[in-house]
């Protein structure tokens, strides 16, 4: 077990001190939520508005951090011949991955944490223990079909060519999964490709989570 709690700690801390990481991934969402959540409805932001915009934002956090903090790094150490000296090491090898989903995971909650005290502070959002606790359960499982995506791009991307296939899938996912725009607002043939798409299932069932009914069964997402 140590190994693994190991892992976890070194991981965590060196996603903390890389700044060209933790800094955009931690403050993105937030400002975001800030903009488009309390500045411009200048104080006549709906209910359910805050609700879409929280369970967004808070799944396009996991996103991100599993995608760059899991799919960027594991194609720099594998570029570097890092996974090599792991492999040669007596560390358990899946103590590897379950570090990289730690660490996204961490930084998800981090992330979480922050956009729910906007949302309950900032735009008076009535959020209740048990929906918190129910959505970190949510984010938590979110981060293994978000970092299966980070390990696939970790595994056939160069550390060069990494960030630019990184962006080339975390806005469309973002987008088209209706992480910044409410699915309704989408044409009918966009509609289609969400069920797709893995951050589509989880913002459905975290609006579930926050009371909003869209009329699906939740068990399906």
């Amino acid at each position: 077990m140590k190994p693994y709690l190991l892992e976890i700690k070194y991981e965590f801390l060196s996603l903390l001190r890389s700044p060209r990481f933790a800094v955009p991934t931690l403050l993105l969402p937030p400002m975001f939520y800030i903009f488009f959540g309390m500045l411009l409805p200048m104080g006549k932001f709906s209910s359910a508005a805050a609700k879409n915009l929280l369970a967004g934002y808070c799944v396009f956090g996991v996103l991100a951090t599993a995608l760059w903090g899991i799919g960027a790094n594991t194609a720099a150490e594998r570029g570097l011949g890092w996974l090599d000296v792991k492999r040669a090491s007596p560390m358990p090898p899946f103590a590897y991955i379950v570090s990289k989903l730690a660490g996204a995971i961490l930084f998800g909650f981090i992330i979480q944490c922050t956009l729910m005290a906007l949302a309950v502070f900032g735009v008076g959002l009535k959020l209740t223990i048990e929906q918190a606790g129910q959505l970190t359960l949510l984010m938590i499982a979110a981060a293994i079909p978000c970092g299966a995506i980070g390990f696939l791009v970790g595994a056939i991307a160069s550390p060069q060519s990494a960030p630019g296939l990184i962006n080339l899938l975390a806005f469309p996912l973002a987008i088209l999964s209706g992480l910044w725009l409410p699915m309704e607002m989408f044409p009918p043939a966009l509609r289609q490709i969400a069920p797709a798409l893995p951050p589509y299932h989880v913002v459905e069932v975290a609006l579930a989570i926050l009371g909003r009914r869209s009329g699906e069964d939740t068990g399906m997402h």
